[in-house]
Order: C-alpha cells, then structure tokens, then sequence
C-alpha cells in the first residue's frame, strides 16, 4: 500500500478544503482583484490622468491670454480744486477697470516643443503603467503557484504520516508477539514524530503563503478563502524555444523599454526647450481701459451747445462771470469720455540672461544623455534576463525527466524493501530510508512540475507577454 502514497495524478487533482463560509478565488479572479485594488496601480493611473491634463495645458498656451481688472479707490483730505483755485476738503471717488489680451507669435518654438515633450511622457506613463500591470499578474501568479505547491507538499507530507503511522501499528504488533527488537517500536516512533513534524512545518509555510497572496490581492485578511486549483494536464509537453527569436520578441514588446525609449524623446524636447532661451519672442497685445471719477465737472450747455453762467445766462465773460458746473455721471465718463484703447507688438531679444539659459540648456543635454544610458542599460537587463531565463527552462526541464526516473526507481526500492521487511531480511533502518527516498522524490516531482510552469510564465513576463488570460495548461 504504501507505493500508493503519492500518485502522480495528485499533482493534477483539485485538491479539497473545507468550503464552507470560505470565498473561492479562481487564478483568472486572483489577477482580476489585483489588478482592481492594487494601490501602486492606481497612483500610477493618477499620474496617468495628471499627465493627461499636463498636454491639455500644452495646447492651451497656444491660445491667447485675456485679463481683466478693476480697481476702486477712495481718498479724503485737502486738495488744490484747478477750477475755483482754492485749497478745500474732499473725498474723492474713483474706478479703473481694464481687458487686455496678449498672444504669443514666436517664442523660439518653446510651446510647441513644450506640447511634445508633454504628449511623450504620457506614453511613457502608459507604458509604465501596462509593466506595472504585467508586474502584478506574474506575481498573483507566482504566489498563486506557491500556494498550489504548498497544498501539494503538505498532501504529501500528510499522506506519509499516515503510512507512517500504519507502519508503527505494525511495527507495535509485531514487537508485542515478540518477532522484532523493541528499537525497531522507539526508531518508528521517531519517525512519526518526524513526520508530524514535516506535517506542521508545511502547513504553516502553507499559511503564510496564503497570507501573502491575500495581502497581494488587498482584499480582507479576517475572511477565510479557497484557492482553487487550475486544471493542469497530466502529460508535461515541453516547450521549444530559441533563445534569438526570445531576445528580439522582449526587445520589441517590453513596455519598459518602451517607456525608456519615450523618456529619451521627452527629454529631448526639453533640450529644444532650454535652447528656445536664445532666441528672440514676439508677442502681440491689445487692450481697453477706462475710468470713472466722482470729482469730474463739465460746463453745462443750452440745447444749442452753448455754455452758460451759473445764473443761467449765457457764459460770455470768464472774467466777470462764473460757468455753470454740473458732474459727469459714470455711464458718460466709464464709456465714453474716458475709454482708451491700444494694440501693439512686443519684441524681448535675450542678450544676458545671468548664464542661467545655457546652464538649463547644458542640464537637460545631460538628463538626454543620462536617458540614453538608461535605455541601453534597461536593454542589456532584458536580454540578461530573458538569457537567465530560458537557461533556467532548459535545466528544470532536465530536472523533471530527472525526478520521474527518481520516483520510478524509489517506488521499485520501497517495494522491494517493504518485501524483505515482512520476511524479515531487511531491518527497519532500510525500510525507512526507503520511504524517506520515495517522498523525497515524490515531493521533487511536485516541485520540478510547477518550477517547469512557473518558468514558462516567467519567460513570458521577460518577453512583456504575460496577460490576465494566463493558460497553464
């Protein structure tokens, strides 16, 4: 019986846990969540949308600027009066108000550049944002691997123990009739307590996992969840790669380098900014003005135009006569009397600029070339990566091959040993070394399965091909 302690179909069934009050997330929901509560991806989608309104700003500083103003000042005290040449006391009302626009004719390309360098670091921001989100599937599926792997070694360690412990009742039997040495009852005794605690060992690495995962997905740590197990072919086909054909592939769809590459534009345009400070800017300006003042008198008139004294006679001799005052209203001075208006070109030549335009322009060529090196240094990780990886595919698919000649070959032993035993030719040092070696194996096969599918992933993830839609099979 105890070559039935581990089948290899175990490695493909669904494993049970007790569902009741649990929430069962499936590896396609565990991405979904993720990707829906992650924090980091959400300030990146703010930056995103911040960026956004970044070239909507852009484009708005090609149109032209209109301001408007008004002032109201009140003053009181003695004054010199210009028309009756006395001091007096007063208090003086007034009202200024303005529109004025302004628009931007040439300024060494500086908006334009300005508007390019906007829309590149949105790209960029994007492609930031499809890594990061590739980033999070791979590890929801690593940790999801991880959890199914867990769940597969405590099986195994559970179904040994339990071969463990039918062997001791054997072993108990056998020394109580008296046809083995009590060392054999204390050497299984020790065993057993070995293996519980194997037992114990996996099913707290089991719930750390678990809470990792839970914490990846951000969803309530006090909740109780089943991992369900994807349906995973018996047979392992293994895949053929070339390692030329996986360099070219993430060279062209790695989003992070298609980040850098948008980087790189960004801060060439913002070389092209600093350097617009040599050139000349022509602007172009127009505007209204107009104000109101409540000491404001004019000669009052006859329905002719013609002046009159202030004892309403006709206004003929200054000398012996006073004129006729009245105050003019705000409506007649604000929009009428006292407007003014102007339009006019405005020409700003830079001729010394504190050394601060060419210390820009030097800055951003710096940050240019920094970007550059960038680049060739996030390229020459990639292909690391990708070579790392592909190295690594080839070895865990040896060690699979490996591992079932392993299991194969422990199987026959602990048979063979489990033989001898029961006849009384082998002791029960060799008989558990046997059954040590066979779950030994066992639990190296296990392992070399999801080593061989979480490789695959990987290889994906280097070549930026990794989607929610993740197939195992």
């Amino acid at each position: 019986m105890l070559k039935y302690i581990f089948s290899i179909t175990l490695i493909f069934s669904v494993l049970a846990f007790p569902a009741k009050g649990q929430d069962t997330i499936t590896l396609q929901e565990a991405i979904t969540i993720a990707l829906e509560n992650n924090y980091q991806l959400k300030k990146t989608g703010n930056n995103l949308d911040l960026s956004e309104k970044d070239i909507f700003s852009a484009k708005m500083d090609f149109l032209p600027t209109l301001n408007a103003s008004n002032s109201y000042n009140l003053s009181a005290g003695r004054r010199f009066d210009q028309i009756t040449g006395q001091i007096t006391e007063s208090e003086v009302q007034s009202f200024n108000g303005s529109l004025t626009t302004n628009i931007t004719l040439f300024d060494g390309f500086r908006n334009i550049n300005n508007l390019r360098r906007a829309e590149n670091n949105e790209l960029s921001l994007k492609e930031q944002m499809e890594r990061a989100k590739q980033d999070l599937i791979f590890n929801v599926a690593s940790q999801y691997l991880q959890l199914l792997l867990d769940q597969e070694l405590l099986q195994i360690a559970k179904e040994n123990l339990e071969a463990s412990n039918k062997q001791l009742e054997q072993v108990q039997a056998q020394v109580d009739v008296g046809s083995r040495p009590v060392a054999d009852l204390y050497n299984q005794e020790s065993v057993v307590a070995n293996n519980e605690l194997t037992v114990i060992q996996r099913e707290n690495q089991l719930d750390t996992d678990r809470q990792a995962i839970i914490r990846t997905l951000q969803i309530d740590p006090m909740n109780e969840y089943r991992f369900q197990k994807p349906d995973l072919n018996e047979n392992i086909e293994f895949a053929s790669y070339n390692l030329e054909e996986l360099v070219q592939t993430a060279l062209a769809n790695r989003s992070d380098i298609k980040s850098q590459n948008f980087r790189i534009k960004s801060a060439e345009y913002s070389y092209d900014i600093s350097k617009s400070g040599h050139y000349p800017t022509l602007s172009f300006r127009a505007g209204i003005q107009s104000d109101w003042n409540d000491q404001l008198q004019e000669i009052e008139r006859n329905n002719s135009g013609l002046p009159l004294a202030e004892d309403g006679s006709l206004f003929t001799d200054p000398n012996n006569q006073n004129p006729s005052l009245v105050d003019v209203g705000f409506g007649d001075q604000f929009f009428d009397i006292n407007v003014y208006k102007y339009m006019g070109f405005s020409l700003n030549i830079p001729i010394f600029s504190q050394w601060n335009t060419q210390y820009s322009i030097e800055s951003n060529f710096v940050q240019y070339k920094n970007a550059q090196l960038d680049l060739e240094n996030v390229r020459l990780q990639v292909i690391q990566e990708v070579r790392q990886a592909y190295n690594d595919y080839q070895n865990y698919e040896k060690q699979l091959e490996s591992t079932e000649k392993a299991i194969r070959a422990s199987e026959k032993a602990l048979e063979t040993q489990q033989e001898r035993y029961n006849i009384g030719s082998s002791t029960l040092i060799e008989l558990t070394q046997a059954n040590s070696d066979y779950v030994e194996a066992s639990s190296n096969r296990v392992q070399a399965v999801y080593r061989l599918v979480f490789q695959e992933q990987l290889l994906k993830y280097y070549m930026g091909q990794i989607t929610t839609d993740i197939d195992l099979n």
